[in-house]
């Protein structure tokens, strides 16, 4: 048996220290091998209420929402200093609820806020306010197009599909995609939509429930049905109605929603036309991580961590939170993926 190693590049040569592949001779059975760690958490004495997004602003920063606190923040990873890039508000730059964060082609962020997305520099100056004509409600993906525009996953009361693009002035250039199967219409709105990615040729959709992952042209004339990209049927059932439930009479009365029920939350593309695709069981307490190649499941974790994954830096690495053990405080964590792929050795 011989056992090599290289690593995957994304972003440059730093990029082997994020995302690496190991080679190891197996047998023909063998599927590869997938394991996720740590290698970075946020200060100590952060302490944040909720996170609905994380992304790496260009020059390092990470940015985080905490639509509970209503406000934005910036981390610096070495020196550990957090700043706070918008508050509560609606003037320039002022959020409401920040949600998703994504970087813009020409390297501003972009923070997808209920009916508008506010824009700033890297540096976290307010650049623009861009206004929607639509609320996209419980939003499950958010990704900045090379056009300039948007597309968001998510329900619209007044529309039905799951995924919407807007262009760079807010508009709303189309819609697609199934909601979610069930019957009630606010019960659809909490449980349509999934994951997005804009990627190199093309916007990634991994929805939320059942599995499935989807892969849509830019152009304005490709076909909205997209292309099945991989799938894995019976891994994960949709709640339909479950999503809301109601108990009890008058006094007693009571509304739950379960948004988090198990679904993909993250897919992503990766520079050797592999995708990884991350399954999040929030209550259970774990994720599994998987990576298929040309439809193909070659290699899957399950990581006793619930990490719901928000963003691939260019170095490889993935941002994602989870919850401190014994706080259940958010926790902002830098993670390394490391791959080994089974390799038949002729005798």
């Amino acid at each position: 048996m011989r056992r090599t190693r290289c690593g995957i590049r994304l972003g440059g040569a730093k990029a082997a220290a994020g995302l690496a592949v190991a080679f190891a001779a197996s047998p023909a059975s063998a599927q590869d091998r997938l394991d996720v760690f740590e290698v970075w958490s946020s200060p100590p004495d952060m302490v944040l209420a909720s996170v609905d997004g994380v992304a790496e602003a260009p020059g390092g920063a990470i940015w985080v929402s905490d639509p509970m606190a209503v406000s934005v923040f910036a981390i610096d990873p070495d020196e550990g200093a957090v700043t706070l890039v918008a508050r509560r508000g609606e003037g320039p730059g002022e959020v409401e609820a920040p949600d998703r964060i994504a970087v813009m082609p020409d390297g501003n962020m972009a923070v997808f806020d209920m009916s508008k997305v506010e824009v700033y520099t890297a540096g976290g100056e307010s650049v623009r306010r861009i206004r929607l004509p639509v609320e996209v409600a419980w939003p499950k993906g958010f990704a900045a197009l090379p056009s300039g525009g948007f597309a968001i996953s998510g329900g619209i009361f007044s529309i039905g599909a799951a995924i919407h693009e807007f262009d760079a002035q807010g508009g709303l250039v189309r819609s697609w995609g199934d909601q979610s199967p069930a019957l009630g219409l606010r019960e659809r709105i909490v449980g349509s939509g999934g994951a997005l990615y804009a990627g190199g040729d093309g916007l990634l959709y991994s929805q939320s429930a059942p599995h499935r992952i989807v892969g849509y042209g830019y152009g304005p004339d490709d076909p909205r049905e997209g292309r099945v990209l991989a799938e894995l049927p019976g891994m994960l059932v949709h709640p339909g109605d479950g999503v809301i439930v109601e108990l009890g009479e008058g006094d007693d009365w009571s509304r739950t929603f379960h948004p988090y029920f198990p679904q993909s939350r993250a897919v992503f593309e990766l520079p050797d036309s592999g995708i990884l695709n991350v399954v999040v069981y929030n209550d259970d307490g774990y994720s599994v991580w998987q990576v298929f190649e040309s439809g193909a499941l070659v290699a899957e974790d399950r990581v006793d961590v619930a990490y719901v994954p928000w963003f691939l830096c260019e170095d490889g690495t993935v941002l994602a939170t989870r919850l401190a053990p014994a706080t259940d405080v958010p926790v902002v964590v830098r993670l390394r993926v490391l791959i080994e792929r089974a390799v038949i050795k002729n005798s």
